[in-house]
């Protein structure tokens, strides 16, 4: 079964995104990172609540943990995906073409630049995301196979199949 597809970078962020989910303590630290977030403008809330009850000034002090919340919500909503942008350009991978062929024996890979052979065995893990599929040679290195370079939906099921049977760690949308 061959898929051939144009490398974009919706591809690109959703590998990055699969990676970030599978870190240990993913949904824990975004949770933490909104605690933090909400304690700092709390904070600041209280902080400025009091003085105000004392009939005080404020002054640029009381709007440090508040400012400390906005620039965590910049970091993380803002400056991140920038960076990842920037890094993706770096890898001059944009729009080339890729090839990949899936047998019963392994999974032959030919882009620009790289050509490769994978046995089954060297893939630990394969997810299904809405728009791709992620086949893990490592625990932060995938090959993200985008749905759209399949010809047919039956494709998509045959390929899902192949994948079952051959990689024991799997999560695929059934």
């Amino acid at each position: 079964m061959n898929v051939s597809f144009s490398y974009k970078y919706s591809d690109y962020a959703a590998l990055t995104k699969a990676m970030e989910k599978h870190e240990k303590f993913a949904k824990y630290s975004w949770i933490a990172l909104y605690l933090v977030i909400f304690a700092n403008f709390a904070a600041s809330a209280v902080f400025i609540y009091i003085t105000l009850s004392n009939y005080r000034m404020l002054e640029l002090i009381h709007f440090a943990n508040a400012a400390l919340g906005v620039f965590l919500i910049l970091v993380f909503y803002v400056l991140k995906p920038l960076y990842l942008r920037r890094y993706y350009k770096k890898q001059m991978i944009d729009g080339k073409e890729i090839r990949l062929n899936f047998s019963e024996k392994d999974m032959k890979v030919d882009m620009p630049a790289f050509t490769g052979i994978h046995n089954w065995e060297a893939i630990i893990r394969a997810d299904e995301e809405p728009e791709h599929f992620l086949l893990w040679i490592n625990k932060v290195q995938a090959y993200c196979v985008p749905k759209r370079g399949f010809a047919s939906a039956l494709d998509i099921e045959e390929f899902k199949t192949l994948v079952v049977s051959k990689v024991e760690n799997q999560e695929l949308i059934k």
